[in-house]
């Protein structure tokens, strides 16, 4: 699927902004819009059960949410922009 840079950042933006505020509230699910899943070609499926041992060894970096959601803010500030001037 070819989108266009400013839609695909746009829909990577709200994807991003929608597991942001879903770690904010320690949620254990978080939900995204019928849209972007299609576009994203996002597919959901049934979690499988497992086990592992109470002490499983991980490794992460954390990253700023902070520029995703100031570039967001941007992007809905430009289409608001090119809104006006279309007038």
């Amino acid at each position: 699927m070819n989108l266009d840079p400013m839609k695909s950042l746009h829909l990577f933006a709200r994807l991003s902004a929608a597991i942001f505020c879903a770690s904010l509230s320690q949620a254990a699910e978080f939900k995204v819009e019928a849209e972007v899943q299609k576009l994203l070609d996002l597919e959901t499926k049934e979690p499988i059960s497992s086990s592992l041992p109470p002490e499983t060894p991980a490794y992460a970096s954390v990253i700023s949410p902070a520029p995703l959601i100031e570039l967001f803010r941007q992007s809905e500030a430009a289409e608001a922009a090119i809104d006006v001037t279309k007038r």
